[in-house]
């Protein structure tokens, strides 16, 4: 008589009758919160000649000599939690103008911003009002980003012993040198955290010994901040700090991607 398969009969493999292990599928990783969400932006200004020229054109009735300027063109970017996007790119690519539109600074000529929380511009590329002293302008700062007024003498205390102003912030900023600009308006944006925060890594007028301190409190303050978004000419800086990147060329976003890739398509573009 012939033997029946056992192994058929039970809905075992053949062979050591073992059972067959189920494979677990793996769960895909939670997304994570989105923060900033900027869709298709565009940003265009007009450079404007100077005073005395334009008068002189409008005096003789001729046209506007100042020129409108395409500065960012569609750029599509987001920013979730734990994100830090670097943003690089010749001079004049749009870098900077990208992130005052997503400060809030400039204008958008059109597109979206979307944002939980307002973003933080860590930079020095404010303006001073000449007429205020310091500590005016320490004030004015602090009120703009929405520090209490019980906290405000407290934090504007540490902000004097970092910038080490001392008695020039009793005077108005129009007598302080470039370095000391940088300084009073870098104490002022690193002041409180943020949780998105913009970088812009120029410290212009700044000396070795201040810049290896700000370089610490942007530090401190990657660890703090939910999202980043920063402007670097270093590609060091870069592929340590970014998880993505954006190369931008005439306001347009020419590569992104993982940071080793993209500095290195950069680099070897600028050789």
């Amino acid at each position: 008589m012939p033997v029946a398969d056992g192994s058929r009969a039970s809905g075992l493999p053949r062979g050591d009758g073992s059972k067959r292990r189920r494979s677990k599928k793996k769960r895909p990783a939670p997304e994570r919160n989105l923060l900033l969400e900027a869709s298709d932006v565009h940003v265009r200004y007009r450079i404007r000649a100077s005073r005395p020229v334009e008068q002189a054109l409008r005096a003789r009735r001729l046209p506007d000599s100042g020129r409108d300027t395409h500065a960012v063109r569609g750029v599509t970017l987001q920013v979730r939690e734990g994100d830090c996007i670097g943003i690089i790119g010749s001079n004049g690519a749009g870098k900077s103008s990208l992130l005052r539109a997503i400060a809030g600074l400039e204008p958008l000529a059109s597109g979206q911003l979307l944002a939980v929380a307002r973003p933080r511009l860590l930079g020095i590329g404010a303006a001073l009002k000449p007429a205020w002293t310091g500590w005016e302008t320490i004030d004015v700062g602090l009120i703009a980003m929405g520090v209490s007024r019980e906290r405000r003498p407290h934090i504007a205390q540490e902000i004097a012993a970092f910038t080490e102003l001392g008695p020039s912030l009793e005077l108005p900023v129009a007598t302080y040198s470039r370095g000391m600009g940088s300084r009073l308006l870098f104490g002022i944006s690193t002041a409180v955290p943020a949780r998105i925060l913009l970088i812009d890594e120029s410290l212009g007028g700044a000396d070795g010994r201040f810049k290896a301190r700000a370089e610490a409190r942007v530090q401190a303050m990657l660890k703090s901040s939910e999202g980043i978004v920063i402007v670097s000419h270093s590609m060091s800086t870069i592929r340590q700090l970014a998880t993505e990147v954006v190369w931008l060329e005439q306001g347009r976003v020419t590569l992104r991607g993982e940071p080793d890739s993209v500095t290195a398509a950069y680099t070897a573009a600028n050789a």
